[in-house]
C-alpha cells in the first residue's frame, strides 16, 4: 500500500454507497453493489457497463483439451492442438516435459486456479506440479 499503486484495492460502504447514490441510484440499489474482476463496480441488473465482456469457461477449456482442440461433431480444429491425454501414463511423462521442453511445448497443466503450458512455468512451479502428480498417480 505504501507504494501508492493501488494494491491491494480497498472498498467500503461508507464511501461507495453515497457515490453510487450521487449517480441517481436509490440507497437500496446502491447497497447491492458488487466488485468483480479486480476493481469493477457493478450494480447487478442495473448497469450494463461490463456485461459485454467475455470470460474463460474452464470446463470448456478442459473439454477442448480432452478433444485435442477438435470439435467431435464437425471434425473442425477450433482449440489448440493438444496431445492425446491418454498418452500420458505417468509422472515420468511430465518430468520428461521438464527435461525436454522442445518435445512437449503443448503440454497443458493445472496451476492453482488456472491452466498453463508446462514449459512456460518456472522451474519451481514445474517441480511443485511434479511433486503433487507423483502423489496422485
Amino acid at each position: 500500500m505504501r507504494t501508492g499503486i493501488g494494491y491491494p484495492a480497498l472498498f467500503n460502504d461508507k464511501s461507495l454507497i453515497p457515490r453510487i447514490e450521487s449517480w441517481g441510484f436509490s440507497r437500496e440499489q446502491a447497497r447491492d453493489y458488487v466488485i468483480f474482476g479486480c476493481v469493477y463496480l457493478h450494480l447487478p441488473g442495473l448497469n450494463a457497463m461490463h456485461q459485454g465482456r467475455g470470460y474463460t469457461v474452464l470446463p470448456k477449456c478442459l473439454w477442448w483439451a480432452l478433444h485435442q482442440g477438435v470439435d467431435p461433431g464437425t471434425g473442425e480444429q477450433h482449440g489448440a492442438p493438444t496431445k492425446d491425454p491418454r498418452t500420458f501414463r505417468s509422472v515420468d511423462d511430465v518430468m520428461d516435459a521438464q527435461a525436454h521442453p522442445e518435445k512437449h511445448h503443448d503440454l497443458i497443466v493445472r496451476v492453482a486456479g488456472y491452466s498453463a503450458y508446462f514449459v512456460d512455468l518456472s522451474k519451481g512451479l514445474q517441480d511443485s506440479i511434479i511433486e503433487r502428480t507423483e502423489h496422485v498417480l
